[in-house]
């Protein structure tokens, strides 16, 4: 009789987890799946802004006279240019990135310090 009584006690337990697991289990596949429905879960990478040719045209040409703008001057070229504030700043930063990397693959340092630029050949 005990020995019944435990059996019966083993199986029981067994189909409770087993029901419990099985619900979780069920439970967490359904949020899951909720959750990549979600548009916060989906990606916010921002597209890629593409400038077209007379905007990078008149970007360089600025680039080449000034590596630096002032928040004026800056405010100034957006606007001319039909572009945020951000994106000519961003637009500066790569640029001024991408001068350096070239100056140093030419064997080329350029040095800017307070609006005066000199360029030191390095041997």
């Amino acid at each position: 009789m005990c020995d019944e009584k435990t059996v019966q006690m083993e199986q029981s337990n067994d189909d409770l987890r087993f029901g419990i697991d099985f619900l979780l289990n069920r439970a967490l596949a359904s949020s899951i799946k909720q959750d990549l429905q979600r548009p916060e879960y989906l990606t916010k990478k921002k597209p890629r802004t593409s400038f077209n040719k007379q905007q990078i045209a008149v970007l360089e040409d600025c680039f080449i006279s000034h590596k630096y703008l002032a928040s004026e001057q800056r405010k100034k070229l957006a606007d001319f240019l039909y572009m945020t504030d951000t994106q000519v700043k961003t637009w500066f930063q790569n640029r001024r990135t991408k001068w350096r990397r070239m100056e140093c693959e030419q064997g080329t340092s350029s040095v800017v310090h307070q609006g005066v630029e000199t360029i030191e050949r390095t041997e």
